[in-house]
């Protein structure tokens, strides 16, 4: 054990949304780095740990001796990110900090003025180059280092039964599950494909299967959410994934399944097939009621196209919920009272639970670049964006009027988490909401606060 040589990868805190899902990113390195080397992998999730103090995070480096830590995080982890890298610089010199995740990728000079490096992209493949490199060959790691990305995500692989019991907050949950990368859309809410591989990429359907019979025997998880941008793209796969989940006689564990899906995929069949095994509910990004604004932000479908997709569904036994925007590039009053009538309609029509936020022009995306064309970014903090909070204001239009029309919004959202609840109760929900405020106020009070310097 002496001559082990371990690295350290944190997933940072944000304000909310960690405590529900597990840090896929780092899991994935880790996961690479054990197969392809020597090396060994300590993962530190701050959101299962967000307790534990920074003394915590350089009592692990010194203990073990670490001299590559890696940091990944998203916009909202960003401060986080930058208040753990700093402090490691400072109290123990000579180990090296690296940045990646979406934001860094998105903004990688902000990450260099307060780290060694940063990686762009996929970080498996970069990561374990970077390693090599320091430790066989005393090379520096310093400046941007672009990622490769995996084509077969087999090579990642799963979290193990290891990695669960340290990672996962709590058994017999819902649980997030993500089974392929890459969207072929190009929204422009979204990451640009300018910076990500928008190519689909998948694990296999086998290996998928057993990662959740690990989950539904081992850990009792009975509530599964795919998280993939489009679960529902290509229906071999679909068929593929019913024919595996039946041969396997998965019903015994009563899963629940659900998953994102797109206007203009799937069929019928597919509906039905995946309703036959257990998903009994799905989420479809509808996003804007006008097909002007919709083109606007780079959204390849028009209103027609989602209500036809929505009847297929729901004609199929599978609740929907529909997820809207507020306040996009080009909006108007006019454009917002449109979206908020088709939720309506859509809510009475066809029982779908909708779900409103607030329009964000988050790094990375080509809304954040193209915004000023159609309004102007609110306040001075893009890593702190909340989608309750205005932080682009659309020509034309105050702060009132929007927000106005965001809570009128919100009450159509409010009757359907009312009806929802009365339909089928879910204590986990609760339980999540709980950790989430924990984790919340913990973050204000523990992380913003240090920040002196956020490089804004």
């Amino acid at each position: 054990m002496g001559n082990v040589k371990y690295i350290l990868l944190i997933r940072a805190l944000g304000p909310t949304y960690g405590t529900y899902s597990l840090p896929y990113g780092i899991i994935a390195i880790a996961n690479y780095i054990h197969s392809h080397s020597e090396y060994r992998a300590i993962i530190v999730d701050r959101y299962k740990e967000f307790w534990r103090g920074i003394n915590y995070i350089t009592g692990i480096i010194k203990a073990r001796d670490v001299r590559i830590v890696g940091i990944s995080a998203m916009s909202s982890q960003r401060d986080d990110a930058v208040y753990m890298a700093r402090h490691i610089k400072n109290d123990i010199p000579g180990v090296k900090v690296i940045l990646g995740g979406i934001h860094f990728t998105a903004m990688p000079e902000d990450g260099l003025k307060h780290a060694d490096a940063v990686v762009k992209g996929e970080g498996e493949k970069i990561f374990l180059s970077m390693t090599d490199a320091f430790f066989r060959n005393n090379a520096d790691i310093k400046g941007i280092y672009r990622g490769e990305s995996l084509v077969d995500l087999d090579e990642a692989g799963y979290p193990t039964r290891e990695v669960l019991k340290k990672v996962l907050i709590k058994s017999g949950r819902g649980f997030l599950l993500m089974s392929s990368r890459g969207c072929p859309y190009e929204c422009k809410f979204c990451l640009s494909r300018a910076i990500r591989d928008a190519r689909m990429r998948y694990h296999s359907i086998e290996s998928m299967f057993d990662y959740v019979e690990l989950l539904a025997a081992d850990f009792r998880i009975r509530n599964i959410f795919f998280t993939d941008d489009i679960f529902i793209l290509r229906k071999d796969r679909i068929l593929k994934f019913y024919d595996e989940f039946n041969k396997r006689g998965l019903s015994r564990y009563n899963i629940e399944f659900a998953c994102f899906t797109h206007a203009g995929h799937g069929d019928m069949e597919v509906y039905s097939k995946l309703r036959e095994i257990g998903f009994k509910s799905m989420a479809i990004g509808v996003e804007f009621g006008d097909d002007r604004i919709l083109e606007i932000n780079g959204k390849r479908q028009k209103t027609a196209d989602v209500e036809r997709t929505i009847r297929l569904i729901t004609a199929a036994g599978i609740k929907l919920r529909c997820l809207f925007m507020i306040g996009g590039m080009g909006e108007d009053s006019s454009t917002i009272q449109k979206t908020i009538s088709l939720a309506e309609r859509l809510r009475k029509e066809h029982r779908c639970l909708v779900s409103f936020s607030l329009a964000q022009p988050l790094p990375g995306s080509e809304f954040f670049q193209e915004a000023e064309k159609y309004g102007r970014m609110i306040g001075k903090n893009c890593f702190q964006y909340s989608t309750r909070k205005i932080s682009f204001l659309p020509e034309g239009m105050s702060k009132q009027e929007l927000m106005g029309l965001y809570l009128k919004a919100r009450l159509l959202d409010k009757k359907n988490i009312v009806r929802y609840f009365a339909e089928s109760f879910h204590w986990h929900y609760f339980r999540r909401l709980f950790m989430d405020t924990v984790a919340g106020l913990y973050y204000k009070s523990a992380v913003a606060g240090r920040i002196e310097d956020s490089g804004r």
